[in-house]
């Protein structure tokens, strides 16, 4: 793997516009280190597709960053993210945390926290992948005037949440993870995963794409990530969407 075997010190910011675009800007400032950066309030967070990520104290919000080789799969690191952080909200917390592609994390079937993975490329210097990760941890969500249901660890738990403690976890779990992308194959990866998924291979999903809703049977992932579905005309991938379980009855 590109990059040293070291985990970085976490820099801690009292405010900040978004963890990810921080890291981005050093990295084509010509930073080439691994970093790790954490806000107590974003005020310009971020998720997939842009949307914006409400990021008030209380919550955890933090990236990392990493070089990368020019033929790894950039995807991968945003799967190992996912596995790391899932694991460690697991390892923490009185409730199951599971995995929903594409980039979430639920509890108790609601959304708890996001994942942004994007991929750097600076003018004649080394590759990044800079992933960030923002999770509702000790400030409750309204019920109301959310995109999909969602809620915060304190609210599920009924406790609150060190921060720190989590945030060190975390990092300690991502950057392990990432230095052993090159020896795991993709196909563990992908397993890992699926072992966490919110969703099991069977249960009928509906997944809106920009072209439309389509549902199917869930498969699993493709070596792409992509969702794979067994449809009413025969198995289709999709590489992004919003997915959902179809309720019977």
């Amino acid at each position: 793997m590109v990059g040293q075997s070291t985990i970085p010190d976490i820099v801690l910011f009292d405010e900040i516009g978004s963890t990810n675009d921080w890291l981005k800007q050093a990295i084509l400032s010509g930073d080439e280190s691994r970093a790790t950066v954490r806000a107590i309030r974003q005020t310009t967070g971020r998720g997939r597709m842009d949307r914006s990520w409400l990021s008030p104290v209380g919550g955890l919000y933090l990236s990392a960053s990493t070089p990368v080789a020019a033929a790894a799969t950039p995807i991968f690191y945003s799967v190992a993210f996912g596995v790391a952080a899932a694991r460690t909200l697991n390892s923490l917390a009185s409730v199951a945390v599971r995995l929903k592609w594409p980039n979430d994390l639920v509890a108790q079937g609601v959304k708890v926290a996001g994942l942004l993975a994007e991929l750097v490329t600076p003018p004649d210097a080394q590759r990044h992948v800079v992933a960030g990760i923002g999770v509702n941890v000790n400030t409750p969500i309204p019920p109301d005037g959310m995109r999909y249901p969602a809620s915060s660890l304190v609210q599920i738990a009924g406790r609150e949440w060190d921060l720190e403690e989590l945030a060190a976890k975390l990092v300690q779990a991502v950057f392990t993870m990432w230095d052993n992308l090159e020896a795991s194959s993709p196909a563990r990866l992908l397993s890992d995963w699926l072992g966490l998924s919110e969703f099991k291979v069977g249960e009928m999903l509906a997944v809106e794409t920009l072209s439309g809703r389509q549902t199917g049977a869930f498969l699993g992932v493709s070596e792409q990530f992509e969702l794979r579905l067994a449809t009413a005309d025969g198995e289709r991938c999709f590489a992004e969407g919003d997915c959902r379980r179809v309720r019977s009855g």
